[in-house]
């Protein structure tokens, strides 16, 4: 299927010439004879007139197999969405405690995006799970590592509380204390490179 969408591609540029096509086959053949005349289109229809409703055809064919693809394409893609929104709300109620670290540090930084290990096993498995996204296609090697910008994706911001991801009451210095040495230890060393953070 991928071949196929690749071929009838709507952002391809041959997808455009064969709507322009498909657009002047259609108006020579449909356009009253009054209008033909006037463009002085009359001898190029009667001397190539037999191909006019044959190119029609291919390239409506064509329009009609790449809108097909789109809509499907569109189909999947909201399906994929829900299925996926529907597994990251359910693996919030199973995060183990490396994991709730790696998320704590959206808000331990106070950002909305920042920078991770896209080499580290939680990071992936979050990753993977649908709670953070990459939203960076260029990373930076940082420390014998890459690193890309990461964000949580939008519809959980509202699910994770406190409770959620063990981030302890505000007046609680023991456990604040607590939190900052578990925090992942690429976190740690990421914190002595602030330049990187920014």
């Amino acid at each position: 299927m991928e071949w196929l969408t690749a071929i009838f591609s709507i952002k391809k540029i041959p997808t455009k010439f064969v709507f322009l096509f498909w657009i002047s086959s259609g108006c020579l053949l449909f356009l009253p004879e009054r209008a033909l005349i006037f463009l002085k289109l009359t001898e190029f229809i009667s001397s190539y007139g037999k191909f006019i409703g044959i190119i029609f055809l291919l390239t409506t064919t064509f329009l009609i197999i790449v809108l097909i693809i789109w809509i499907s394409s569109k189909i999947g893609n909201g399906i994929r969405k829900k299925r996926n929104k529907k597994i990251s709300i359910d693996k919030l109620n199973y995060l183990d405690s490396y994991e709730k670290a790696v998320i704590r540090e959206f808000f331990i930084l106070g950002k909305n995006t920042t920078l991770m290990p896209i080499d580290n096993p939680t990071v992936i498995g979050l990753i993977n799970s649908h709670i953070i996204k990459v939203v960076s296609r260029n990373g930076k090697l940082i420390l014998g590592g890459y690193y890309f910008s990461v964000s949580l994706e939008n519809h959980l911001e509202p699910l994770l509380t406190d409770e959620v991801i063990g981030l302890p009451a505000r007046e609680d210095e023991g456990g604040y204390y607590k939190l900052m040495q578990e925090r992942p230890e690429w976190a740690k060393k990421l914190n002595n490179f602030p330049k990187y953070l920014d």
